[in-house]
């Protein structure tokens, strides 16, 4: 089949249709370039269940595509999660699939990307822009119970199955001890494990916490990230590579290649809510996507919310 329908990275309405490349790739989520013009650019293949069948439209009216990205293709439920996202939070479809396929998804990850570092000598010919580019360089380079519980989260990544656990303790209880190990259920299995961090400060204490407990380093994802550093995460991500992730919000719609369970550490953080862009709330979308996926979610407080509570007592 020649025909591809595309979603693309634009507030366009609906995806498209356009002619594959000859020996294009025909898998649905893969990366695509389409040509420029009135919604042009960046995209992901996608099918007609999630937005209906097109009108009819010739063949020979098809626009051909520029290429195919090679990258890992987004699987079903991400998919289904971009589109819940978008008709629940009444978003554009394309804007949701930004942030799965962001800029670095794009970029070859063999290609480098030039870097810039102060030594501290000044260039002996300056202009204003060098100067510029001075200042904003810096000094940076850029471009008991307890164990009962521990159980419980092991036994519910090991069953592999959808499950939303509420994990409540005071600050110092040992939450994070308890949760660590559904994370190492999953490296266990051969599985990705996601950490949802309210704030980026936390993420680098966090990092070395996760370093010394697991003898490696995880993957960050924040928009802190120099573009070398979120190209590396997202292909790492994609493929499998990094098993352990740990970030913001936006962590939510990368495509891992086999995640196991999603963790949400100080759920009742009202910084887990997007008020740019793409609106929506970090701990529901984490739950959905843990419904897709079919895998445990885990909210961890030490306050949990009035709306958590109430799904536990009524048991769900």
């Amino acid at each position: 089949m020649t025909r591809a329908r595309v979603l693309l990275l634009t507030a366009a309405l609906g995806p498209p249709d356009y002619r594959r490349p000859p020996g294009g790739d025909g898998r649905r989520g893969g990366g695509v370039v389409a040509p420029p013009g009135p919604g042009g650019g960046g995209g992901g293949g996608w099918g007609d269940e999630g937005f209906g069948a097109p009108d009819p439209v010739g063949d020979n009216r098809l626009r051909n595509l520029f290429e195919v990205v090679p990258v890992p293709p987004i699987r079903a439920p991400l998919r289904r999660l971009v589109e819940w996202t978008s008709d629940y939070y009444l978003a554009p479809p394309g804007s949701v699939l930004r942030m799965v396929l962001p800029g670095a998804a794009f970029a070859d990850a063999r290609r480098p990307i030039v870097e810039y570092r102060a030594t501290g000598e000044r260039p002996a010919r300056m202009t204003p822009q060098r100067t510029v580019a001075l200042e904003k360089i810096g000094a940076r380079q850029g471009i008991v119970r307890e164990l009962a519980a521990a159980g419980q989260l092991r036994d519910a990544v090991a069953a592999r199955g959808f499950e939303t656990l509420l994990l409540d303790g005071v600050t110092g209880s040992g939450k994070t001890e308890v949760y660590m190990e559904a994370i190492a259920a999953a490296i266990d299995a051969g599985r990705q494990a996601l950490v949802l961090l309210p704030e980026i400060a936390l993420t680098e204490p966090m990092l070395t916490r996760f370093a010394a407990r697991f003898g490696c380093e995880p993957v960050a994802w924040h928009s802190g990230l120099r573009s070398v550093e979120r190209r590396r995460a997202w292909h790492a991500i994609a493929s499998g590579e990094a098993k352990i992730v740990v970030g913001a919000r936006s962590a939510l719609f990368l495509p891992y290649a086999n995640l196991g369970v999603i963790v949400v550490d100080e759920a009742h953080e009202t910084s887990f809510k997007q008020e740019d862009g793409v609106h929506y709330h970090a701990r529901d979308v984490a739950v959905m996507r843990g419904h897709f996926e079919g895998l445990p979610v885990i909210l961890a407080s030490a306050t949990p919310a009035l709306e958590s509570l109430a799904q536990v007592e009524a048991g769900r």
